[in-house]
Formats: structure tokens, sequence, C-alpha cells
């Protein structure tokens, strides 16, 4: 018994002259406040973050997750966009333990920071397409802003 197996091509010819690019996908932020500073300062908490501190971070959030990550990494305007900060400018931060234990190596060498305008700053840290909310300083004490 002799069965043939016939092999079908799927390849088009296209125009050979015509290049085609594909625009890369969007790659949007997935936001994670699980490890949020134990210092009760700068979390949810404590006093200092106050109902209309998380409206603003609720909605900074949303807005931020609608957009491509490599435009607010790359953002020239930092009130829109993130900024990077060098971990050596960090100050007063308390790093959750778990965190620091499971997944601070994973993450990018520097901490990235994104405005709630004038009511203040969210601190974290980045791996691929997941940023880690570290801390909620509306006191604008934790680094130095150039004020």
């Amino acid at each position: 018994m002799s069965s043939k197996l016939q092999i079908t091509s799927t390849y088009e010819r296209r125009n050979i002259n015509k290049a085609i690019i594909n625009k890369p996908p969007v790659e949007r932020f997935a936001f994670n406040l699980s490890f949020l500073t134990p210092d009760k300062k700068y979390n949810l908490e404590g006093k200092q973050v106050e109902k209309k501190h998380r409206l603003k971070l609720l909605n900074k959030i949303y807005s931020l997750s609608q957009r491509d990550i490599v435009e607010l990494v790359s953002h020239d305007d930092k009130r829109n966009g993130l900024e990077q900060i060098p971990e050596s400018e960090m100050r007063d931060l308390r790093i959750d333990p778990v965190f620091k234990r499971t997944r601070y190596n994973s993450c990018e060498e520097n901490y990235w920071v994104f405005r709630l305008s004038n009511q203040g700053r969210v601190i974290g840290k980045k791996y691929k397409n997941i940023f880690y909310i570290m801390s909620i300083d509306t006191k604008f004490k934790q680094y130095n802003h150039g004020s």
C-alpha cells in the first residue's frame, strides 16, 4: 500500500519590487502595586497620600497604560512620560523585603519616575513591560527635583 504525500506551498509570489514593513506591536505597561514600600510616608496606608493623590494616581496609571512603552520612556517632556533616576540619587526609599529578595535583581538598574502633575511623583522599577510602583512621593523628598 503506497500513499502519496502531497506538499503544497502557502508561499505566494508577491511583487518583489515592493518592501513590506510591518509596524511592531504596541507594548504597554502593566502596573503592579503589590510591592509598595512599607514606609507609611510613601505608601497608600499612610496619611500623606491623600484621596486626591489616589485619584490622580489612578488616572495617571490609566493614561500611561494606554500608550506604548517606547513612547513613554523616550518622551522629551517628563510631564507626559517617564524619567530615569539613578539609584545613587534616591533618598529615604525603603524597598519591600520580598521585592528585594525576589525581583530587584531582574529589574533595570535605575528607578523610573512618573509625575502626578504638581501633586507628587511615583517611583518604580521596571522589568520588561511591568512597572513595579515602589513609592508615592507627595512631599518631593525622595530625590532632588531640581527646584
